[in-house]
């Protein structure tokens, strides 16, 4: 097979446009397109994430949406936008870098509307590198 795909984008139900806005603002994403009140697609490095408002049926308990990107230095990318200054529950919760079984250190976001954005680096790369 030819290599076709460049990348993936998270899609998250969201219940307010502008404050989702300002969430991944403040994680470094930016908006590089928005279509009236129908997805915004906000942007950072080569990551994307597509928003779309609810629908009247929507149910938040039942919304289950994540995305998993990999990073070059979990503790940079934190540095980058505050982690430690994040809240650990609320509004945009921040879930400190841990290792896991599978040889990688995640950090966590939750957004107020549950969707979870999970950061990984392999562990042998971030050995030395978080100060």
């Amino acid at each position: 097979m030819t290599e076709q795909l460049r990348s993936v984008a998270g899609q998250f139900t969201v219940r307010d446009l502008d404050a989702s806005d300002r969430d991944y603002g403040a994680l470094g994403f930016c908006m590089v397109s928005r279509h009236g009140d129908a997805l915004p697609i906000l942007r950072r490095d080569s990551v994307e994430n597509h928003v779309i408002g609810h629908g009247p049926d929507w149910e938040q308990e039942a919304s289950q949406n994540s995305a998993n990107f990999p990073i070059l230095n979990i503790f940079s990318f934190e540095r980058d936008f505050n982690a430690p200054d994040l809240p650990t529950f609320g509004h945009l919760r921040y879930v400190q870098p841990q290792s896991t079984c599978w040889g990688v250190i995640e950090a966590h976001v939750v957004d107020p509307d549950g969707n979870l954005l999970i950061s990984g680096a392999p562990i042998e790369e971030e050995v030395g590198t978080n100060g």
